[in-house]
């Protein structure tokens, strides 16, 4: 928690924007590693069991580079907005960005730990058992089929650990008496088509091995390369998900810093003030949605002490988009009797500020400026000053209007309606 001036806020917002920037790019780079891994790979991630994180990585993709789009946006329109409207923008705006970014933060970081989870448990041994079973059932399911021949030509492999592999099996549709027993090697010294090398010169053997030699096929497993693969996938994965996962971290930690320090400067009546700043909001201090407002047509004459030289018998305020500054207040006072002067004193009827007033950069200021003299007291609303001393008498126009000796408690009890 410190001190925040304009320039500072001003660089935090030109830190957010390049950070938001990074975490859009990890987001989209997200969304494209799992399309093309799913839509190129599929039959890989299936048989490895990592179609779950491929899935894993399209919707933390969605989720955070729509929510950091939003946040990204909201502190770019910030450098743009007046002054008098930036504590409104960010507090609507980017209060409701920031805790959307909670949940596709909380999902970056579980799938984080989830890919460091199946990078330690998965084992080399799990994909020579998942290779081999699939291998048995080459004849018989024709995916499982399609799964091998295309796993063999992508990876440039043969078998799960070497061609010796397929000796084992009978993959041969058609053959008679079947396989006897795992060590019939041979008798059965044939290998699929997938398994030929096209750089090797033609024609390719793949049958009577033992005759023409594998000079035409491919050496190396198919479980090693397999496993490989899966590690520079998962190894992708996780450096994607911590860039994605700091970024809005660090986004979030600026962007709530510029919008509480730009919160504290409007407070004090002036956009352009240093103000404080905090992450969670200490002990006491009072935010924007806990300040009171007064209901419309509340009589706020028990919220005026006794002792007061003004009372006001009815004071309404218009809450309709109040902290919009698009209206900026529409105040109803009447009936207002100053115990100081004569009975004959004339009361006005209404007093009303105009929308136009809103356009004022410094009118929070000049709201909320009552003096705190016991003889002469002076306000503005918009452009409209008003001035009134105890002894002076006149009558009150459109353009003019007298001046009330209101005290320090009244002040105290309408200034929070000026905050943003």
């Amino acid at each position: 928690m410190g001190q925040l001036t304009e320039s500072a806020r001003q660089y935090l917002v030109s830190q957010g924007i390049v950070i938001g920037t990074v975490s859009v790019l990890a987001s989209l780079s997200l969304i494209l590693t799992g399309l093309v891994v799913i839509v190129r790979a599929n039959d890989i991630l299936q048989f490895t069991s990592l179609i779950h994180l491929a899935v894993l990585q399209l919707v933390c993709g969605v989720s955070s580079g729509t929510v950091v789009a939003f946040v990204w946006w909201t502190i770019v329109g910030y450098r743009n907005r007046q002054l008098e409207i930036r504590s409104k923008y960010l507090d609507d705006n980017l209060t409701k960005g920031l805790l959307a970014l909670c949940i596709p933060l909380f999902i970056n970081y579980s799938a984080f730990i989830v890919s460091v989870v199946f990078l330690i448990v998965k084992g080399e041994t799990t994909s020579r058992h998942e290779m081999r079973n699939a291998m048995s059932l080459y004849t018989s399911n024709m995916r499982e089929k399609v799964f091998i021949d295309r796993l063999q030509i992508i990876l440039r492999c043969c078998g799960s650990q070497s061609i010796m592999d397929w000796f084992l099996i009978d993959w041969q549709e058609g053959d008679s008496g079947g396989r006897t027993s795992y060590n019939s090697s041979a008798d059965w010294d044939s290998v699929p088509f997938s398994c030929c090398c096209p750089e090797a010169p033609p024609p390719c053997v793949h049958q009577r091995l033992r005759i023409f030699g594998v000079s035409s096929l491919y050496a190396a497993g198919c479980a090693d390369k397999l496993d490989k693969a899966v590690l520079i996938f998962i190894t992708v994965s996780l450096f994607m998900f911590l860039i994605c996962s700091l970024s809005m971290s660090l986004l979030m930690y600026s962007s709530r810093k510029v919008q509480t320090s730009a919160r504290s400067a409007i407070e004090k009546g002036d956009a352009t003030a240093p103000g404080e700043w905090w992450i969670f909001a200490p002990k006491g201090a009072q935010t924007r949605e806990e300040q009171p407002l007064l209901p419309m047509g509340r009589n706020i004459e028990e919220e005026v002490p006794k002792s007061t030289n003004a009372t006001v018998a009815e004071f309404c305020f218009t809450q309709n988009n109040f902290h919009g500054y698009q209206d900026l207040l529409n105040c109803q006072m009447s009936k207002i009797i100053d115990s100081t002067v004569n009975e004959d004193w004339a009361a006005f009827n209404s007093v009303s500020v105009q929308p136009e007033a809103a356009s004022s950069e410094d009118w929070p200021m000049r709201m909320s400026n009552i003096s705190r003299s016991t003889s002469v007291s002076s306000f503005s609303t918009g452009s409209v000053v008003c001035n009134y001393s105890a002894d002076s008498r006149r009558s009150v126009s459109d353009t003019e209007v007298a001046n009330l000796e209101v005290s320090q408690h009244l002040e105290h009890k309408i200034r929070p309606l000026y905050r943003s």
